[in-house]
């Protein structure tokens, strides 16, 4: 027989090898063989305990990889102790682990400690901690497959942008023109600008849309993969279709508009109102290859569904600085027709003027009125102040003009025009709803002795409040006192056409009398007006002083006139 670690023959019945000391196995026993009980060992006295075999094999073992010289092996023996032959412990667990193998039988291990059953709360614990780490396998499958690039996908609708093109910045007849559409540079700078591209957005206001020309993406980005990046994503948007419109309301293309956009007309709009937009995604294959070739370009993947999205009217109205106000209309040809405020300044045969009469109106927060107008010429009677009670500070005013009625004679229509013909009363959000109008021409007739007769009074107050106009020594009309009245017309020319009143007045502040010369008298709507009026030079310390040297009543010329005192 031959020892297994170090090949020496040894006698057969050797126990252990006389050259290395590894222990020889037991010859192979019967399955039904009962387990080897351990065999006590040697006694040994206490003073000086023997080393055991394994433990010199070991240290022997040891010293020869560390180069010790090979000697043959010698049992240890202790000093004074009988000697004895050696007896290996056959009891598994004796030698340590590394050198039970060597002690089993050749063919045999060790046998097996026996496995005991888990319990259930470690079958529960194994169950559910399977299950969990199911569970987070499918999240991350998830997330990687599915979360993450929906979030990384541009949904175009976010970058919506509605303008609208209005040259005022008040509309007041609700219609508005307006256009929707995606901001390809705003999914740039969002998805693909860097720091110094969304700093420069900031301040610009995300560049005004750089397709709007204050900006182009040359000048925006530095390398010409970044410049690929932005057409294509321009490129991309171009082939979108976005509608816009109020919601309730059909879509209303801006036919003014030369370009096939989205610009649409918004009629009777408020500003409550909703906005609808809707961004479409192609449909034709053709478009569809393209826009992934664009997708690729930009590296960049869009949310390709069509979706529509509400906007405030309001909000959009704000960020364009566009005010909608409800117009409040005037029909001011009808007020002027039912109120009968036109008017004819003069005689036919002396410079017969239309002209409007005085009115106050109110409409809302305005008044309309002619009557604080100062009257010192026919234009000024024409001139209409609007006041506003909300703004007091507002300066607004507008003229009726009206066509020449000199060559007219009665009941000829004439013409009439207000506000140039503008229907908008500037600074106000009042319209006129129309703008042209006419009258039938009535003229004025001379005023005839009987009505200067019954008329009297009206003549005495019409000069008393003109008098500071036709005698400007006078300043205060209560200074003023009418005298006599005189209806006079030449013998020759007896026509009431060349009738002139003559007006005997005093001056109260200097006590003095002076006399008030009339042309072209006439009545209207029960007022007296005059053509011209003048007063004399001279002044007189009496009544009959001032008489004697107008012509009508001088000696030498006062039968070339008849005349008719009135008062």
């Amino acid at each position: 027989m031959f020892c297994e670690k170090c090949g020496n023959q040894l006698p057969e019945g050797s126990k252990f090898c006389d050259k290395c000391g590894t222990p020889i196995a037991a010859p192979i026993q019967q399955p039904e063989q009962q387990p080897v009980q351990p065999q006590p060992a040697a006694p040994v006295e206490e003073e000086a305990p023997t080393e055991s075999l394994y433990q010199y094999n070991f240290k022997q073992e040891a010293s020869q990889q560390q180069g010790a010289p090979n000697q043959d092996f010698q049992p240890a023996q202790q000093q004074g102790a009988p000697n004895q032959e050696f007896q290996p412990a056959q009891q598994q667990g004796i030698y340590p682990q590394q050198y039970q193998q060597a002690v089993m039988p050749y063919g045999q291990t060790a046998a097996k400690a026996p496995k005991q059953p888990m319990s259930d709360k470690t079958k529960k614990l194994i169950l559910f901690g399977g299950i969990g780490a199911g569970v987070l396998v499918i999240i991350l499958i998830a997330l990687f497959a599915f979360i993450i690039p929906a979030f990384n996908k541009v949904d175009a609708i976010k970058y919506v942008d509605v303008s609208f093109s209005n040259s005022d910045s008040t509309v007041y007849n609700g219609e508005i023109r307006g256009s929707a559409s995606v901001s390809a540079s705003d999914i740039y700078i969002d998805k693909l600008g860097d720091a110094e591209t969304k700093k420069l957005a900031e301040n610009q206001s995300k560049l005004e849309k750089l397709a709007s020309g204050d900006y182009s993406y040359e000048d925006l980005l530095k390398d010409s993969q970044a410049v690929t990046k932005a057409s294509a994503v321009s490129n991309i948007v171009n082939k979108l279709e976005v509608d816009c419109k109020i919601k309730g309301q059909e879509v209303k293309k801006d036919s003014s508009s030369s370009s096939d956009s989205s610009s649409s007309v918004f009629e009777n709009a408020k500003n409550t109102d909703t906005l609808i937009v809707t961004v479409k995604w192609p449909k034709e294959p053709i478009k569809i290859k393209e826009i992934e070739q664009q997708e690729a370009l930009a590296g960049l993947s869009f949310d390709k569904t069509d979706k529509s999205i509400e906007i405030k009217l309001e909000d959009e109205l704000k960020s364009s600085k566009l005010n909608i106000v409800e117009k409040t209309e005037f029909d001011f040809v009808k007020y002027i027709n039912d109120k009968k405020l036109i008017k004819i300044n003069g005689t036919p045969d002396y410079y017969p003027k239309a002209y409007l009469g005085e009115f106050e109106y109110k409409l809302g927060q305005y008044t309309f009125s002619n009557k604080s107008t100062e009257k010192d010429s026919y234009h000024n009677y024409n001139k209409v102040v609007v006041t506003d009670s909300k703004d007091t500070s507002k300066d607004i005013s507008f003229y009726v003009n009206f066509d020449s009625v000199e060559s007219a004679v009665e009941n000829d229509e004439i013409e009439y025009e207000i506000n140039s013909g503008t229907e908008h009363i500037y600074n106000t959000d009042v319209f006129i709803t129309n703008t042209e109008g006419k009258f039938k021409y009535k003229p004025n007739h001379a005023l005839t002795l009987d009505e200067a007769k019954k008329n009297s009074e009206k003549i005495s107050e019409a000069i008393k409040a003109n008098i500071s106009t036709i005698d400007t020594s006078i300043k205060d009309s209560s200074r003023f006192s009418v005298e006599e009245i005189y209806y006079c017309v030449e013998n020759d020319e007896p026509d009431d056409e060349n009738a002139k009143l003559y007006i005997f007045y005093k001056n109260s502040a200097t006590g003095k009398y002076k006399y008030i010369t009339a042309t072209h008298t006439y009545l209207a709507d029960d007022t007296f007006f005059y053509g011209s009026a003048s007063d004399s030079w001279s002044s007189y310390s009496s009544l009959a002083d001032s008489k004697q040297y107008v012509s009508p009543f001088y000696k030498y010329s006062k039968d070339d006139y008849t005349t008719t005192k009135v008062y």
